[in-house]
């Protein structure tokens, strides 16, 4: 066991190599169960759920550790780097979060984990986790590593750790069982429904068979990098099969003896959650009724987008408000060229160089409520060689095709059916954590370059005549670059890993993350002159 204390950090060993290669971990205070083993090779952020102690009363609390395994820099890549960090167990800014939008309670815990306990005790709370009505929690996994069942098999993917089992009951009992459904938290825009009508063992026949068009809908979204699965009331069309179906499940007879029965004697918390199921029930008749149940096409929008009856409601709307709206700014620019001559000491003319078609775009909002684009668009770039007798009078230019005359169809010179040039950087709003997200993209036409020994012999000696006059105007001496050396110290690299591994919590958590980075491909086609010897003219710019 190895104890770490808040900010620290330790160096980790295997005490025994015959054990598997798994490391669990909780909070050193008294009541908490270790957690799931995790496996230090899968790089990423894993969240683990931390539970308490089987003999602590209050079972209610739950917490959730983000765990980030990566490469230690400076390793050679062999090293490890663990970065442990609390989540807040209302799922603010944490990997996943469950919201439950709707009248009901929600019954979820990790498919493959033992539903249905074989003991005496008719307590099935303790095999799965709920959430009420209008609550919000954190999402994490009690098994983060699990081994395939058969020998040849691999272990289970990511894919299969985040599926999630959610039921309007139990899932230990009969309601549960005949009301689950199983949704992977991997897939964004993936829906379950689950049936109320199914709850006919405590609503009862007819009050089961008047909920047959409502179903409650269970949507992977995203907030941020949060990932969200939200609940919320939708109403469906009742068909002659689901009716005939319904009145069948109540025949069934006698119930499999893994599953729950009733008894005279129920427990407190049973009975408290059939009269939380008659009280969902009513609330849902009275909406349906009242015409207040959106249908499947405008409650998934909802649910997708987090608005409508998914917004963030108490505290948490008071949080999310209490910083503002922000203001809107946009800014466009649009230029119909520009033209630069670049002058060498002679002086003499070396080359010029043109945009055509310039277009600058961006929006902002000064809280980050929104989305900042950025988009730059240049419709022409060509750089014209003006050396004496150069076999190429232009030096860079896009590529022509076989039947381009310098025009497009309006008669325009210097232009493209399409830009040449296309950058665009859309930043996500800002997390309520701090978390940004951004996507950039280039794109970038089929160009030409055409190079010859005289052009790039003038263009480096015009660089480093401006470095010349920009140290001297810095007050500098005076270097002659051509013949000159400079000695550099050799950095400390293991002192500034060193440095940067010590500054303590933050380590491997990162406030921006790409999401997105397009290049284009687009092919270059590059033309050298041969060498040539100078002409006497050539002789008084480049000298002998």
């Amino acid at each position: 066991r190895i104890l770490i204390k808040r900010g620290e950090i330790a160096p980790f060993y295997w005490a025994d190599g015959n054990l598997p290669e798994l490391v669990c971990a909780r909070p050193n205070e008294d009541g908490f169960k270790w957690s799931g083993g995790f496996d230090l090779c899968t790089l990423g952020m894993l969240p683990l759920r931390l539970r308490l102690l089987d003999s602590v009363n209050d079972n209610s609390i739950l917490s959730s550790l983000r765990v980030n395994v990566e490469i230690q820099p400076g390793t050679g890549g062999i090293g490890t780097m663990i970065s442990l960090r609390d989540e807040d167990p209302s799922g603010e800014g944490s990997l996943f979060r469950i919201e439950n939008h709707s009248p009901f309670q929600v019954y979820y815990s990790q498919d493959g984990i033992l539903a249905n306990p074989t003991s005496s005790e008719r307590d099935f709370s303790k095999s799965c986790d709920v959430i009420n009505p209008g609550g919000r929690t954190s999402y994490s996994l009690d098994v983060p590593w699990r081994q395939g069942k058969y020998e040849d098999r691999s272990p289970a993917s990511h894919q299969d750790l985040l599926l999630v089992r959610c039921a309007l009951a139990p899932l230990g009992t009969r309601e549960g069982a005949e009301s689950t459904k199983v949704i992977c938290f991997d897939r964004v825009g993936e829906v379950i429904r689950l049936s109320p009508s199914k709850l006919s063992t405590t609503l009862g026949s007819f009050v089961a068979a008047e909920l047959l068009g409502v179903r409650v809908l269970g949507l992977v979204a995203t907030d941020g990098p949060t990932r969200v699965l939200r609940f919320i009331l939708m109403q469906k069309e009742v068909t002659p099969s689901s009716v005939i179906g319904n009145a069948m499940r109540e025949t069934i007879y006698p119930v499999p003896s893994f599953i729950s029965t009733e008894s005279s004697s129920i427990p407190q918390d049973e009975q408290s959650r059939h009269e939380r199921v008659l009280t969902a029930a009513s609330e849902t008749s009275r909406l349906l009724n009242t015409g207040r149940i959106l249908n499947e096409s405008a409650a998934t929008r909802e649910a997708f987008f987090g608005i409508g009856g998914c917004k963030s409601s108490g505290q948490y709307e008071q949080r999310k408000c209490s910083y503002g709206v922000g203001d809107e700014f946009s800014c466009k620019l649009v230029f119909s060229g520009f033209i630069f001559s670049i002058i060498d000491s002679s002086p003499s003319e070396l080359a010029v160089l043109s945009l055509h078609d310039i277009e600058a775009f961006a929006s902002w909002n000064t809280l980050g409520k929104d989305y900042a684009k950025t988009k730059l668009t240049v419709g022409w770039i060509q750089l014209d060689n003006h050396c004496p007798n150069a076999p190429y009078p232009v030096a860079f230019s896009p590529s022509r095709g076989k039947n381009f005359d310098g025009n497009d169809i309006h008669g325009k010179p210097f232009s493209l059916k399409i830009p040449f040039l296309e950058v665009q950087v859309d930043v996500a709003p800002r997390h309520r954590t701090g978390i940004r997200v951004l996507s950039a993209a280039v794109i970038m036409r089929n160009l030409s370059i055409f190079l010859d020994l005289a052009f790039i012999m003038r263009v480096q000696r015009f660089l480093l005549g401006v470095q010349d006059n920009l140290i001297g105007a810095i007050g500098g001496t005076d270097w002659n670059f051509i013949d000159s050396q400079e000695v550099w110290e050799h950095p400390d690299i293991e002192g500034l890993i060193r440095q940067k591994i010590a500054r303590g919590k933050d380590i491997g958590m990162k406030t921006i993350f790409i999401q997105r980075l397009s290049i284009m491909p687009c092919s270059v086609r590059l033309s050298v002159a041969p060498v040539r010897t100078l002409t006497k003219y050539q002789e008084q710019f480049e000298g002998k």
